[in-house]
């Protein structure tokens, strides 16, 4: 499983370069996990993940970005879903992995008020009965300090309810990015609570990507 989170890019200037225009600018984060499905009721099915990585890019140009999250998500940890931010310039990405991997495999996701809301509940709820795990630290420098600033953001996060409990969620500006939360509530929506087709089955499923 995976969860996208697109970042604008830099632009360029008459020579070529890249010109940082915002410095605070979120970066581009994708996060793997491992979902497993697990029957709470005759009939229903409960996810649980499990992430395993994370990647973060701030400022790379979209069309160098593409391939190398592509091959990520398709030839290094094989995604069997993968849902994409495709508000805006994320809808770029998006398009690009669902004609490379297939609509059956990429999901795109557009932010609207009514969309993050659910973005949040499912989240919350998916925390709250511990079905989301994050990796341990590990010997990669890397990992480890997108792990740490993922809990950070976590902490930092504040929420508002709107009308007909609509709820946002997000990291004030002066506290930092949301960049990691936003991919890590992503990848809950790659795999949403199910219903059995049949009446038999085993309890626990393979874990899927």
């Amino acid at each position: 499983m995976a969860g996208i989170d697109v970042a604008g890019e830099d632009e360029e200037d008459p020579s070529g370069e890249a010109v940082r225009v915002n410095p605070r600018r979120d970066s581009t984060v994708l996060t793997i996990a491992y979902a497993a499905q697990e029957r709470v009721a005759e009939r229903v099915l409960e996810p649980h993940f499990e992430v395993v990585r994370q990647y973060a890019w701030r400022g790379d140009r979209h069309r160098e970005l593409y391939p190398r999250i592509q091959a990520l998500v398709g030839e290094r940890w094989h995604c069997r879903s993968v849902v994409v931010d495709a508000t805006g310039v994320g809808g770029g990405l998006a398009a690009f992995l669902g004609a490379a991997l297939g609509p059956n495999i990429v999901t795109p996701f557009r932010y609207t008020a009514a969309s993050k809301s659910q973005l949040a509940y499912d989240f919350l709820a998916a925390v709250n009965a511990g079905r989301f795990k994050l990796h341990a630290e590990s010997a990669d420098p890397e990992a480890n300090d997108l792990r740490r600033e993922l809990l950070r953001q976590c902490e930092v996060a504040e929420y508002a309810m709107r009308a007909n409990q609509v709820m946002s969620f997000f990291v004030p500006e002066h506290r930092g990015h949301d960049d990691l939360l936003n991919a890590a509530a992503l990848v809950v929506q790659a795999q949403p609570l199910g219903m059995v087709r049949t009446a038999t089955g085993h309890r626990r499923h393979e874990p899927d990507r």
